[in-house]
Order: structure tokens, then sequence, then C-alpha cells
């Protein structure tokens, strides 16, 4: 089996003109982690830059690794606090009654199943088996998908921000 080194470096060049070598990780699965600028306009001085955080152990950032669904939720549809709400009040007109509608699904449905999982760890069979609950309860699909809707923006935003 072919060695592989634990992070490959390689040149970006930026809007400016100007040349920056970036790196890239490989996750628990073996899959390549986003890109992240070394900040060194060399490559050995980038290398160098990658051993110093592997002996540091912060080549990959642990962002949002152990972080709860629970704890991802806090202040989430909440008006003043909500940091998806200010984003989406900057491209488009949203109610209140919509955050509202928002935060009641994510009580009532969403924390109860999802609250004590990690957010990395929350995949589609997890979603497909708690929307199969939701119907075993006896909620109609329209519901269901509500709900889902709401479940798929707080993801969503989550990989927008990188966590």
């Amino acid at each position: 089996m072919r060695y592989r080194e634990p992070f490959t470096v390689y040149p970006r060049r930026l809007p400016s003109g100007r040349i920056v070598f970036y790196y890239q990780t490989y996750d628990e699965n073996g899959r390549r982690t986003a890109p992240r600028s070394t900040g060194q306009t060399s490559k050995g001085a980038a290398r160098r830059e990658c051993f110093k955080m592997m002996r540091t152990d912060s080549l990959i950032p642990a962002k949002g690794e152990n972080q709860f669904f629970s704890d991802y939720a806090k202040g989430w549809w909440d008006w003043d606090t909500c940091e998806y709400l200010a984003y989406r009040r900057t491209r488009r007109r949203i109610t209140r009654s919509y955050a509202d509608t928002a935060a009641l699904n994510l009580r009532k449905h969403i924390l109860p199943y999802f609250g004590k999982k990690r957010l990395k760890e929350i995949n589609v069979y997890q979603i497909e088996r708690w929307m199969v609950s939701l119907q075993e309860k006896g909620y109609m699909n329209a519901a269901i998908n509500s709900c889902l809707g709401f479940f798929r923006v707080m993801l969503g935003f989550a990989v927008h921000k990188g966590d």
C-alpha cells in the first residue's frame, strides 16, 4: 500500500495576483477536508508550517467536532440572537411568525430526538428514522415535511459556517 502524507500542500493564486500555499488534510473516514491557507508564499515554508501545526496537534481544527446538537441549537430561531435570522433579514423579508413556528418545531420535535447527538454524527439515516418516528406518532406528512424544512435550514447553515 502506498504511503500518503497527512496533508497536501498546493499553490493558489489570489485575486490580487499573489500566490499563497494552501493545505488539505484527511478526516477519520479518509476524505479530504476543506482547504486552509498556510499564509506562506513558498512551498518549503508552507510544509514547515504544516509540520509545526502537526506537532501542536492543530493541523485539523476541532471546530464543532464534539459539539452536541442541543448546544448548537441554543439561541436558534430567537428573533434577537439567531445569526441565521439576522443573515436572512439582510437578504429578504422574514416574519416573526416564521421564527416562532420554527422555534416551536425545534423545541417540540427536533431537540427531543437529536439534542443528545453530536452535530457531526447526524446522518441521513438518522433523519429518516426521525421522520418515521414522527409518522408513527400520528403526524401528517405536511407537518413532518415542515419540521424537516426547519431542520434542514439549521443543518445547512451549520455546513455554511463550517461547523
